[in-house]
C-alpha cells in the first residue's frame, strides 16, 4: 500500500472502526453470571437454568444475530452494563437501582426467600391463620436452632427481624462459607432460610439434602414474589435489542420449552402456593410492550457506532 503513512494509518482506523459497528449491531452478547439454579453455564454456555432455557428458546428465534456468551461475575457485569457495552444480562432482578442502570424486560417471576425445615420440626413452628412462619416468634423459641450466612443479606425486612433477635435466640450467624440447607438436611440445623428454587436444586445434586425431607414454609410479611429479567443498556443500541427481547420473551410466555427452568427447579410446595401467581404473571407477558415503554436514552448514551439491528 503506497501513499503517506498518516493518511495510510487514517485509513487503516476506519476500516477497523467500520468493522466494529458491524459486529456490534449483528452481534448479541449475552452475559451469564454463574448462579444456580438461575443460570447454569456449562462451557461457556446456557444449560438447564431458569433463565437459560428462554435464553436458548430466543436464540433460536433470533436467527440473524450472531449470538455470543461471556461468564462473568456480578461486578463485572454491572460494570459493562453502566459502562454502555452492547450486551445484555440474563439474570437482573427487577429493583430500583438496575432500573435506573439498564432497560429490562421481565422474563421470570420466583417465590420469595422461605423457612425451610425438616418435616419433624413442623409441628414445632408458630404459624399464622393462613400458614405463614412467624419469623420473630422463630427467633424468640431458644430450642429452634437456625442456620443463616452472616454474610449474606436476607431482604432488609428480614435483615431486621435478625438482627432485633433476642441474646438467648437459637439462631447462629456462620462466618464460614457453609452449605446451611446440607445441615438442615444433615439435623445440625432445625431451619435456614433461602429460596424455594435452591432447595430444589440441592435436592436434585445432593443425596442426603434430596431424602431428609425438607419442607419450605412462608414467611409472614415477606410474601411478595420476585421478578427477573434481561437486562440491556440505556443506550440505543440496549433500547433497540430491548425491544426485539421483549417481544421474543412475549412469544414464548406459554411456551413450555422455555418455562421448562422455571418448572424444573420448583418444589412442590411452591408450585401449589404460587402456581396462580405464576400464570397470571405469565398471561400478561404474552403481551410485549409497546416502544413507548422503553424510553430513548439520553442523547450522550447513544452510540452511532453501535446502533442495533436485533
Amino acid at each position: 500500500m503506497r501513499g503517506h503513512p498518516r493518511l495510510i494509518i487514517a485509513a487503516c482506523l476506519a476500516g477497523s472502526l467500520a468493522l466494529v459497528a458491524q459486529v456490534r449491531a449483528d452481534t448479541m452478547t449475552w452475559l451469564l453470571r454463574d448462579f444456580p439454579p438461575s443460570s447454569m453455564p456449562v462451557g461457556g454456555r446456557p444449560t438447564q437454568g431458569m433463565a437459560d432455557e428462554f435464553v436458548k428458546a430466543m436464540v433460536l428465534r433470533w436467527p440473524e444475530a450472531q449470538h455470543r456468551y461471556l461468564v462473568a461475575n456480578n461486578n463485572r457485569i454491572l460494570s459493562l452494563l453502566e459502562a454502555g457495552e452492547p450486551a445484555c444480562f440474563t439474570t437482573a432482578l427487577r429493583v430500583p437501582a438496575r432500573e435506573r442502570q439498564a432497560y429490562i424486560a421481565d422474563m421470570l417471576i420466583v417465590p420469595p426467600q422461605m423457612l425451610i425445615v425438616r418435616a419433624e420440626t413442623l409441628p414445632r413452628l408458630p404459624l399464622n391463620a393462613i400458614g405463614e412462619v412467624r419469623l420473630d416468634a422463630v427467633l424468640a423459641d431458644a430450642s429452634l436452632r437456625g442456620l443463616l450466612l452472616q454474610s449474606r443479606s436476607y431482604g432488609s425486612q428480614l435483615d431486621g427481624q435478625i438482627l432485633a433477635r433476642a441474646g438467648n435466640s437459637g439462631l447462629h450467624l456462620s462466618a464460614a462459607t457453609a452449605h446451611p440447607l446440607r445441615l438442615v438436611a444433615r439435623s445440625r440445623a432445625d431451619y435456614t432460610i433461602d429460596y424455594d428454587y435452591t432447595l430444589a436444586y440441592e435436592q436434585h445434586f445432593d443425596e442426603s439434602v434430596r431424602h431428609a425431607g425438607l419442607l419450605s414454609l412462608p414467611i409472614e410479611g415477606n410474601s411478595k414474589m420476585l421478578v427477573a429479567g434481561i437486562a440491556c443498556p440505556r443506550t440505543e443500541w440496549g433500547r433497540q435489542a430491548i425491544l426485539r427481547i421483549d417481544q421474543l420473551i412475549a412469544s414464548l410466555a406459554q411456551n413450555p420449552e422455555a418455562r421448562s427452568g422455571l418448572e424444573r427447579w420448583m418444589t412442590p410446595q411452591s408450585r401449589q402456593r404460587y402456581g396462580r401467581q405464576i400464570e397470571k404473571f405469565y398471561q400478561h407477558r404474552s403481551q410485549p410492550l409497546p416502544a413507548s415503554a422503553f424510553s430513548p436514552p439520553p442523547p450522550q448514551a447513544a452510540s452511532p457506532a453501535s446502533a442495533a439491528r436485533p
